[in-house]
């Protein structure tokens, strides 16, 4: 679908009750295979174009599989993941071979996410071939301008990785992504793994590129206060679930799911483990809770004994505040 047949008000990409299930094993002596286990569950989302949304929660919650999923680097066994209203799922890698351009992603790791074999020319040449950039003169040219735009120096498309910090490698991911002329950026952790100086460096570079390309961004972090700083709505998702999603001030002036609330104040206190938020959700449900309780009843301090057998869903709080919660 082109931009000129795709509606103003169309979302440019939005997830539908997606699920991602992956096997347990096996288990006991007759080697009976075990219930599966959700990574993600039933998440939906929209992103506008332009927008920012940031995706926040504890390391395995299941933001980098949504992430893949979104990509179709993993199968979605459930859902639809809709752009610009086409459905990719049922797509085969013929036919999103055209569309995979339109949505680009950076990598966590800087140093594990770049080919040490190839230089950093040949691994954007790669992306460019796919983009139909073909011809010596042109692909040192495209190479040369997105490697400036990054802060690089052309003359980098001629090294390899190892001779690179990790700041200017993750700037080297980011070109790599911006080389195909994405409308979506998708950012897993783009900044965890880089000293403090630097992730401000590498975020003041992404927001500039957001403005000047007008890309529509997902934000991937378990970090409120860069969340915060980077993105205009927030999602908080827990164990594979979205649990709250608000513009991002409202999320930081009345959290209304007592798993943000923890995450705001471990994040408001630096001397505090984010660990004291996880273990609102440490636990699965009770076993006799419904498969459809809330995901964090059985540690959550503000439980009620419906909340073992509760099945809602995301619920409108107004101002576009939405929450997962019976006690909200």
């Amino acid at each position: 679908m082109n931009r000129s047949t795709c509606p103003d008000d169309t979302p440019i990409l939005a997830a539908r009750n997606l699920v991602k299930r992956y096997p347990r094993g096996r288990e006991g002596f007759r080697s009976r295979p075990a219930a599966g286990i959700e990574a993600v569950s039933g998440v939906s989302f929209e992103l506008a174009r332009g927008e920012t949304l940031g995706l926040v929660g504890e390391s395995g919650c299941g933001k980098t599989t949504l992430a893949r999923m979104l990509l179709k680097l993993l199968p979605a066994d459930e859902g639809r993941i809709l752009y610009r209203g086409v459905d990719l799922v049922p797509l085969s890698e013929t036919e999103m071979r055209p569309l995979r351009r339109k949505i680009q992603i950076v990598f966590q790791d800087p140093y594990g996410s770049l080919n040490p074999r190839l230089t950093i020319g040949q691994t954007l040449r790669d992306g460019l071939h796919l983009a139909g950039v073909t011809g010596r003169g042109a692909l040192r040219q495209r190479i040369a301008a997105v490697l400036e735009r990054v802060g690089l120096p052309a003359s980098a498309a001629d090294r390899y990785p190892h001779e690179f910090s990790g700041g200017q490698r993750q700037r080297i991911g980011i070109a790599r992504a911006l080389s195909v002329e994405p409308e979506i950026l998708v950012c897993d952790e783009p900044v965890s793994a880089l000293d403090v100086s630097i992730q401000a460096q590498i975020l003041n570079l992404l927001a500039d590129l957001r403005e000047s390309l007008g890309l529509s961004c997902l934000f991937i972090s378990h970090d409120l206060n860069v969340v915060g700083y980077f993105c205009r709505r927030i999602a908080v998702m827990v164990h594979g679930r979205i649990v709250e999603e608000a513009p991002a001030e409202a999320l930081f002036d009345a959290p209304l799911h007592p798993y943000t609330r923890q995450l705001l104040a471990a994040a408001a206190d630096p001397l505090r483990e984010v660990a004291d938020a996880a273990s609102l959700v440490g636990t699965q449900a009770a076993p006799s809770a419904s498969p459809d309780a809330c995901i964090a009843y059985s540690a959550c301090p503000e439980a009620a004994s419906a909340c073992r057998a509760w099945a809602g869903d995301l619920t409108d709080a107004g101002g576009g505040h939405y929450v997962r919660c019976l006690r909200s």
